[in-house]
């Protein structure tokens, strides 16, 4: 941290002011898309907008709105550390959580929060005064709050009940305004909250997601909102993990509660997928996502490439109407990864039956069998045919064993994805199960 930050209040930019602060803040972006892909994806999916709201930034989840006086006075890179606060602002759902408790100390936990992981990661140049105290870099906002509330209340007890009488006329009743100076009593305060004397300053602030006629958010919009963080969160993941740059794994902690089940299964389950096919990329064909912008990303040249398999356990776990919305993820996801070729195994005591699909043709899934569950002979007839799939994924309740001795072949080199209605497989043997598992709940 290398910029004192000087508060720039409320004044109104020239023309020249806001230009020359567009123009820092697109070369920012552009600093994120070079080294940070994880937090540009993030980036490009919000609106920004000058306002004189705030000294500094600020996001309500839609946009990420700048001060002029404060952009002007930072380097390129310390712009794009604050765009990466905002950014995580969003990620973790900061303006949707607040509930009832106040405001600025929301802020002040959120952003507790969220600096840590940036400032120990060592790559983000974030302006002096922003807060940081290493014992909270793992914890939630909520659980951050809590913890300041209480201190900020000892502190004021400690003053003493008459401390502060008779040194400021203008200190009294602070409510819901902006930060003044002076000692108040905090009387007007949302909830009792502690006064906000000698209050820390947030290099960037969170303010709760409104309609687009700036009323609250009611629950049901609340929980699409988070859908569509946990969605966004997945492909900036993706990317920064295809570009091989970045360092979005120092944050992965702080993003735990962005779980897979927030978002469709089989949108997770595609994203899984996408990583382990290899595609080339090219200007030539550029992301048309983040064109308008103003940012031209490479975008994926996709030929038929691969081979899929996917298990199907038909034991009875598993109906024709799962089967039904199964298969239409499956199509979905061939969609995407345009497979050469698709197996299908149908599996349940034994192989009751095997499918192959050429390139473009629907995959369509039917219920075969109805005994018992082993998952060692989809594995093994794999085996048996010399069939090496760039990955398999297994759809299954999870209701039974499997251990090494059973398969012919050893554990396979092949990625397997264990997508699951009900747990991971019992895996006779030290340690879990081998591949990966999803769960992806009652279908």
């Amino acid at each position: 941290m290398t910029q004192e930050i000087k508060r720039s209040g409320g004044a109104k930019a020239t023309e020249k002011q806001s230009a020359d602060a567009l123009l820092k803040i697109r070369q920012a972006r552009s600093y994120l898309m070079l080294n940070h892909p994880f937090f540009s994806v993030l980036a490009l999916s919000l609106a920004f907008e000058e306002t004189t709201r705030c000294d500094t930034m600020a996001t309500d989840g839609r946009k990420i709105y700048y001060n002029v006086a404060f952009v002007l006075e930072l380097s390129v890179k310390s712009i794009a550390s604050v765009i990466a606060h905002e950014c995580l602002h969003c990620a973790l759902g900061h303006h949707l959580r607040r509930g009832i408790r106040d405001a600025y100390w929301w802020n002040v936990a959120a952003d507790y929060c969220i600096n840590g992981p940036l400032i120990e990661s060592g790559l983000f140049d974030l302006p002096d005064g922003g807060l940081y105290d290493k014992k909270y870099t793992k914890m939630s906002a909520e659980q951050v709050y809590a913890d300041v509330v209480k201190t900020e209340e000892a502190k004021e007890e400690d003053k003493g009940e008459g401390e502060g009488e008779g040194e400021s006329q203008e200190g009294q009743g602070e409510g819901e305004g902006e930060p003044q100076e002076g000692e108040g009593d905090g009387e007007g305060e949302e909830g009792g909250k502690p006064s906000k004397t000698a209050r820390p300053n947030p290099c960037g602030e969170v303010w709760d997601g409104t309609k687009n006629d700036g009323s609250p958010l009611d629950q049901d919009e609340i929980v699409k909102q988070e859908r569509e963080i946990a969605a966004r969160v997945f492909e900036a993941h993706a990317q920064e993990k295809a570009s091989g740059k970045g360092a979005e794994g120092a944050f992965r902690g702080i993003l735990e509660d962005k779980a897979a089940d927030e978002i469709p299964w089989g949108q997770v389950l595609s994203m899984h997928m996408q990583e382990l096919v290899a595609y080339d990329t090219s200007f030539s064909t550029p992301n048309r996502r983040f064109v308008h912008a103003g940012m031209y990303l490479p975008g994926t040249v996709k030929r038929p490439n691969g081979v899929l398999a996917f298990a199907i356990d038909t034991s009875g776990s598993l109906g024709q109407e799962e089967l039904n919305i199964i298969c239409g993820n499956v199509n979905q996801i061939c969609d995407e990864i345009q497979p050469l070729e698709v197996i299908i195994i149908y599996c349940d005591y034994s192989i009751n039956k095997t499918e192959t699909f050429e390139y473009g043709e629907e995959i369509i899934l039917k219920a075969y069998g109805g005994g018992g569950t082993q998952f060692h002979p989809s594995f093994n007839w794999l085996e048996r045919e010399d069939i090496t799939p760039d990955v398999l994924v297994y759809f299954t309740d999870g209701y039974a064993r499997i251990s090494e001795e059973d398969l012919d072949g050893g554990i396979p080199s092949y990625p397997v994805i264990w997508a699951t209605t009900g747990r991971a497989p019992y895996w006779r043997g030290e340690g879990e199960v081998f591949g990966e598992v999803i769960e992806i709940g009652r279908i």
